[in-house]
């Protein structure tokens, strides 16, 4: 008899939940404190990320982040002497993370980086879209092997097994999250992901079953709010990593384009077709999994910023969590309707 597929239950995304308000006991919301440990001696002020994709972050994206108290992580489509440069803007070096790939290259690559930087690196990110594989594995052996100080984070991972392989290997912070990007069309062409809540949900239980318990998590993918980032941390994530909500602000990469007498910024997932063929890869590579578009200009990135902590420090104070790590002690959630969604959004009726 041939072995049946498992059902693996019901997967959550964000629109799916709803968490239980708690009796408060701080006086205001700005009692809380978003700060987070995303690895030893790497402390953020707020537990925001934006992505290393080459329409979010370079080097000015970078240098504001580090200004509001995030992180950017530049991204590694490009000559590694941009990259370079692109680091040199970040200030702490702590807070520089070398984007690589999986490949001989990459490693090359990061040599090249820490050669020019004098080794003034905080963390090497170890980053394709199925980070659950010996490629990945070996990458983190071999950096382990020659550069043992430095720290490694690793994905894109969804699953238990992924997470806990991964930190026992050597990874000190998981990037969860396969299909939940707002670029990303990996599910609809493979049919496989994890819904981003669970995935957050599994991938820490993975790290609690670790070697390394403490190992922190960055849920990549799926944020669209405040709110979204409440329940990923609620759910297990340490931080987020954020890419749609900031394309088109100022700090983004790429040129403004016209239309209609409005502007615009090109906003794309680094699998879509244009990065294939912008990186020569149009004739080897035929498959893509990312989508583009064009999304009108924003203005700067602080207001959005704001935003986002205005929600989590509201969602803190609702849930009684002091810290970000409070927010995932008894937490309760609802599973909504469809009704329940429609209900949860400004229904002004004109």
């Amino acid at each position: 008899m041939s072995n049946q597929p498992v059902d693996m239950g019901m997967g959550l995304s964000f629109d799916d939940v709803l968490l239980v308000p708690e009796k408060g006991t701080a006086l205001s919301r700005d009692d809380v404190d978003t700060s987070v440990e995303l690895y030893p001696g790497m402390k953020l002020g707020i537990p925001l990320i934006s992505a290393n994709m080459d329409t979010v972050t370079e080097g000015k994206m970078a240098e504001v982040m580090e200004e509001l108290g995030g992180v950017g992580i530049p991204h590694r489509f490009c000559l590694v002497e941009e990259q370079i440069e692109f680091l040199k803007r970040i200030t702490d070096p702590r807070k520089r993370i070398v984007n690589i790939g999986s490949g001989e290259c990459e490693f090359n690559r990061l040599e090249k980086i820490l050669l020019d930087l004098d080794g003034q690196v905080g963390a090497v990110l170890v980053d394709i879209a199925h980070g659950h594989s010996n490629n990945v594995l070996f990458q983190a052996e071999r950096i382990k092997e020659k550069y043992p100080h430095l720290v490694l984070i690793g994905g894109n991972v969804a699953t238990r097994e992924a997470a806990k392989e991964l930190v026992n290997t050597g990874f000190s912070v998981i990037k969860v999250g396969v299909g939940p990007g707002a670029a990303c069309s990996t599910r609809s062409m493979t049919g496989c992901g994890v819904p981003q809540l669970s995935a957050i949900m599994a991938c820490r239980e993975g790290i609690d079953q670790s070697s390394n318990p403490e190992a922190t998590l960055i849920g990549d993918g799926g944020i669209k709010t405040g709110g979204d980032i409440v329940k990923a941390l609620a759910f297990g994530a340490d931080t987020v990593m954020i890419g749609s909500v900031l394309s088109g602000t100022d700090e983004t990469p790429g040129r403004v384009v016209e239309k209609d007498f409005k502007q615009y910024k090109l906003y794309r997932g680094m699998a879509s077709r244009s990065v294939i063929a912008q990186r020569g890869l149009k004739e080897k590579v035929k498959f893509v999994e990312g989508v583009e578009q064009w999304v009108p200009l924003k203005g700067t990135m602080a207001p959005v910023i704001n935003k986002l902590i205005d929600g989590i420090k509201s969602g803190m104070s609702y849930l009684n969590a002091g810290t970000i790590r409070d927010l995932r002690d008894n937490v309760r959630y609802y599973r909504i309707s469809a009704n329940g969604l429609r209900e949860s959004f400004p229904n002004i009726l004109l």
